[in-house]
């Protein structure tokens, strides 16, 4: 899917917004290709949005060296894993 859908609709070569609609769109099809039913469209669809919000935080708050620091530390660390297992969760 990543290299005949995403890098074929311009990738992240084409602007921000171009960027995250082509992930939705990849992540949504993705879904559809997993079974052709809305329950995996929209799951497809929810994990386009998680990884664009993804991408949102880590552009708006990359680059910061106090991030760089609480990213270091272990609970942080926890706390991540913790946080994607929750929202992956939810999506099942």
């Amino acid at each position: 899917m990543r290299d005949y859908v995403y890098v074929g609709l311009g990738g992240n070569r084409r602007g921000t917004l171009r960027t995250y609609a082509n992930l939705l769109l990849t992540l949504t099809l993705c879904g559809l290709w997993h079974g052709a039913s809305w329950n995996y469209v929209l799951w497809g669809f929810y994990n386009g949005v998680l990884l664009a919000l993804h991408r949102v935080y880590d552009h708006t708050l990359g680059g910061r060296a106090w991030l760089a620091r609480l990213r270091a530390a272990w609970a942080f660390g926890c706390s991540r894993w913790l946080g994607t297992f929750a929202l992956v969760r939810s999506g099942w």
